[in-house]
């Protein structure tokens, strides 16, 4: 995927990952945090394709996982379970959801 991102540099503004590509082992969070650093090192936005939406207290914790400890710019919600579930991705600072 880096040698993807280093040949397309300049061409595109952001990435789109899902996270069941990367998240099904630990190689693959891995492979994903390489990609994230190698996008942004570049300039690109990167989205983690998630589909969150979960009861506020777990949507607060998958928020701080996927902007804080993730390092993701973006991140897309499912808002089946109401306002409290996308309420913490809205409220992180310097992202998009």
């Amino acid at each position: 995927m880096n040698d993807l991102i280093q040949l397309l540099h300049g061409t595109y503004g952001c990435d789109r990952d899902r996270i069941i590509t990367y998240g099904a082992s630990r190689a693959g969070f891995a492979a994903l945090a390489r990609t994230i650093q190698a996008a942004q090192s570049r300039g690109v936005l990167v989205l983690l394709d998630a589909k969150r939406g979960d009861i506020g207290n777990t949507a607060r914790f998958y928020a701080r996982s996927i902007f804080e400890d993730l390092g993701f710019d973006a991140v897309t919600v499912s808002a089946y379970m109401g306002r409290d579930s996308v309420l913490p991705f809205l409220e992180t600072p310097g992202t998009c959801t």
